[in-house]
């Protein structure tokens, strides 16, 4: 080789070399900052390629996708955060719509979403939500996916911390990730900076489990907290530290704009030396991070329950109606004057007086008007025609932007149903009594027991009374003019004693099933069937225990199939069958066991948050295909 060339060649060597050991170090000074303790041979992030490397560095937050996914809202996310370029991306949970044990499902889902986060540049951290953890198949899942549910690492001397709210079962932080994070704040004392990730809100929960614990931990320590969950965006002072509740990013939303906290959004971060700085981007602009502030949610929320309207509609007839009194609730719960006008929108059928509102609702005020309906002709409620009325309500605001709500309310012209009969026990033995709803002055309550439909001639009601034979009572309110609601019905009948099980009705709120043998009943009655939600003595936070005796004929191994909503626990002769806790939507888990032949102590724990109340039971054994809990089996 030519002594030139080879000069050339060393020259480029060098050069190459230069280069190498320059991205070397480049490679270096990108990860330097970041620390972990995670082990895990997979990781609860995408990958660690930081793009920039200031003391002073922009991170970015990424809402709910779940709870209503609304396709490709998330995607545009993604892709707009790669024009902000930010260090990585943080997330607050709810990935996928989840709620299911079905594994293909989910991973269909899972497939789904890293569609819409696919187009992402910059490293993305998950925090997991109640949609993508809450049975042990989603957290198998998660776990094969991401390592961990609950991480931390320090990115810069700023500690970051994410926890896993759902704690395998309900709203909660159990004590083993207390210990965690108190490990890890301790090993890290001096960081400049600590963000807290959660999914659920649990600093406005009445039981926030574990991080009540972790609360007192960050005093004195400069730190932001960051949860979703909500799909309501909210900031709020605590222990001199900001707390968010992000929006959404493509999940359930009303989006009502900023006021009501309803927006799709992400959020850029800047870690400055001063602390952070947060700037709310929604995806058609930028917004600042106090846009919803405690003011605007009570007020909002104030405006909202304003806008309700509960009604009630009494009428001469339930088949037809020809007149009738219309009572609307109206009230302010806010501290400011709420203005309402309104107007019925009818057909020239049917007259209503008065035809129209204007009035003005003082702070805490509340009002019950009544207005008289004709009609030319007799109006059948199987098709009823509707009473329209048109409203526009809201607040003049000093200091602010007026708030001002327009709507139409719609009311069927027939009477109203309500809940007259309040005992709730379908069979009994001995003897029932049956107890009525209490009514406001200037209504009654008229009953039969005989099957028929009570009139303004019928018994009055103004005690419980007994009932020893198989009856059929219905109930009607009625006002002074003999307008009358819907009929109230309900079946009871005598059952053997010792047949179907024991039930216990318990009031109270959990996310988990509490702990009975504490807890005092408010009724006790006997099931023949699990329809525990013909049982209910009110809609939502209620728990019901079973208890009894299942008789099988054959040894051999039993699967039973729970599937609830909420909670629900299986137990038999005191060994849990199957654990389907939790406050969650429908979901179906199930549990083998071996058994003997003959008769086996039978415990069905239940409880309602919300929604609706759902408890279904199969069995499949020997000889028996899978068919609901037998009852001609059962025994109390």
């Amino acid at each position: 080789m030519p002594s030139l060339n080879r000069r050339l060649f060393r020259a480029a060597l060098f050069s190459a070399g230069v280069c190498y050991l320059a991205a070397v170090a480049s490679a270096q000074v990108e990860t330097k900052h970041f620390q972990t303790d995670v082990s895990s041979a997979v990781k609860p992030w995408t990958h660690l390629d930081f793009y920039n490397d200031p003391r002073n560095f922009h991170f970015a937050l990424i809402s709910d996708r779940a709870g209503g996914v609304r396709p490709g809202v998330f995607q545009d996310g993604a892709e707009k955060l790669n024009l902000l370029m930010p260090e990585f991306v943080m997330s607050v949970g709810d990935f996928i719509p989840g709620n299911t044990s079905d594994r293909a499902k989910l991973e269909a889902e899972w497939a789904e979403f890293d569609q819409e986060l696919s187009p992402l540049k910059v490293p993305f951290f998950f925090v997991p939500g109640n949609h993508d953890i809450n049975n042990d198949v989603m957290r198998e899942i998660w776990m094969e996916r991401y390592g961990v549910p609950f991480y931390s690492f320090v990115y810069k001397n700023v500690l970051f911390l994410a926890l896993d709210s759902t704690g395998e079962k309900g709203y909660i932080v159990p004590e083993y990730q207390v210990e965690y994070f108190k490990k890890t704040l301790a090993e890290h004392a001096d960081v400049r900076w600590t963000f807290v990730f959660m999914h659920h809100p649990l600093w406005l929960y009445p039981d926030s489990g574990g991080f009540g614990a972790i609360q007192e931990l960050l005093k004195g320590r400069k730190h932001t907290v960051f949860a979703g969950h909500t799909h309501h965006y909210l900031h709020e002072r605590y222990d001199d530290a900001n707390y968010y509740i992000l929006g959404t990013t493509g999940g359930g939303s009303q989006l009502r704009g900023t006021r009501f906290g309803e927006f799709d959004h992400v959020s850029l971060v800047t870690m400055t030396d001063e602390g952070p700085v947060l700037a709310n981007l929604r995806l058609e602009g930028i917004l600042p991070h106090d846009v919803t502030t405690r003011e605007d949610y009570e007020l909002t929320r104030a405006l909202l329950t304003s806008t309700e309207m509960p009604y009630t509609l009494l009428t001469d007839g339930e088949d037809a109606v020809s007149s009738g009194t219309l009572y609307l609730r109206l009230q302010n719960p806010s501290k400011n004057q709420l203005q309402v006008k309104a107007d019925f929108m009818h057909g020239h059928q049917v007259a209503i007086d008065p035809p129209s509102l204007d009035l003005t609702l003082e702070p805490g005020e509340e009002q019950r008007l009544q207005f008289q309906i004709r009609s030319s002709e007799a109006v059948p409620t199987d098709k009823p025609a509707l009473l329209r009325l048109d409203w526009n309500m809201g607040y003049e605001l000093e200091d602010k932007e007026q708030l001002y709500l327009s709507g139409t309310k719609q009311m069927a012209l027939k009477p109203s149903n309500f809940d007259l009969i309040k005992t709730v026990a379908p069979e009994y033995t001995g003897r029932l009594s049956i107890a009525m709803a209490d009514t406001e002055p200037g209504y009654s309550v008229r009953y039969t027991v005989d099957g028929t439909t009570p009139d303004a001639d019928s018994p009055l009601y103004d005690s419980p009374f007994d009932i020893d034979d198989e009856k059929t009572v219905k109930a009607r309110m009625f006002n002074e003019a003999g307008h009358g609601s819907n009929t109230s019905t309900q079946s009871y009948k005598p059952i053997a004693t010792g047949s179907g099980l024991r039930y216990r009705f318990y009031a109270g709120s959990w996310t988990r099933l509490p702990d009975f043998d504490t807890l005092k009943p408010v009724f006790e009655s006997l099931a023949t069937d699990l329809n525990v939600e013909s049982r209910q003595l009110w809609s939502d936070n209620w728990a019901m225990l079973l208890e009894g005796n299942l008789y099988l004929e054959r040894d051999g191994e039993y699967t039973f199939h729970v599937n609830s909503d909420d909670g629900c626990k299986l137990l038999i002769d005191e060994k849990v069958i199957v654990d389907n806790d939790g406050d969650h939507s429908l979901l179906e888990l199930s549990g083998k066991t071996q058994l003997s032949a003959g008769s086996h102590r039978l415990r069905i724990e239940f409880f309602e948050a919300g929604g609706e109340a759902i408890l279904e039971i199969d069995m499949e054994g020997p000889g028996i295909e899978r068919q609901p809990l037998p009852f001609e089996n059962i025994s109390h």
